[in-house]
């Protein structure tokens, strides 16, 4: 799934690996775990989360608890260049999982400044209750979430002292 599709699907949360669902033999785990707690990979292919792994940008981004692998850092959804799920049939660089692996491909520099500034609102004060809580007088729930981040790349430039056009770059994603 390419950078454009990622920024444009609806993601509950905006966690990248939520993405995954998409695919065929994937299953969202029972009790998602937010970015902010660390993010559960979800079940491929029937497996448990023990038997999956998620890499980003080429390491493996997986820490393993009692019961269920807990990933050590999610990209915010703007920073992520590329988003792959394998779910059978993989190459031997995957031979340690049986389950599926799911690859995040992060965003750098390019030779112009770039950058988005965002601030997602989720709120209930513009939701509409569902049909039967309506009829059964059941008020709808609160719900308030604001999502603000910014992300930034481009060349190093130091002026006077460093051009780093064509050679050096930065990217910087805050959330």
């Amino acid at each position: 799934i390419e950078s454009r599709r990622i920024e444009d699907l609806p993601l509950n949360g905006r966690d990248p690996t939520a993405l995954a669902a998409l695919a065929p033999g994937v299953t969202p785990p029972a009790a998602p775990l937010t970015a902010a707690q660390g993010g559960t990979i979800p079940m491929i292919n029937g497996g448990n989360t023990l038997t999956s792994t998620v890499t980003v940008d080429g390491a493996t981004d997986v820490n393993p608890r009692s019961t269920q692998y807990l990933l050590l850092y999610t990209p915010n959804v703007d920073a992520v260049a590329e988003f792959k799920v394998q779910t059978n049939s993989m190459s031997a660089e995957y031979g340690r999982t049986n389950g599926g692996v799911i690859t995040m491909v992060t965003k750098s520099g390019t030779n112009l400044m770039h950058g988005t500034l965002y601030w997602f609102i989720r709120n209930s004060d513009v939701d509409a209750n569902d049909f039967f809580s309506n009829r059964a007088g059941i008020a709808l729930a609160s719900l308030k979430r604001n999502q603000a981040g910014l992300t930034v790349g481009g060349p190093a430039v130091i002026p006077k002292v460093y051009n780093g056009r064509n050679k050096t770059f930065f990217f910087f994603s805050f959330e």
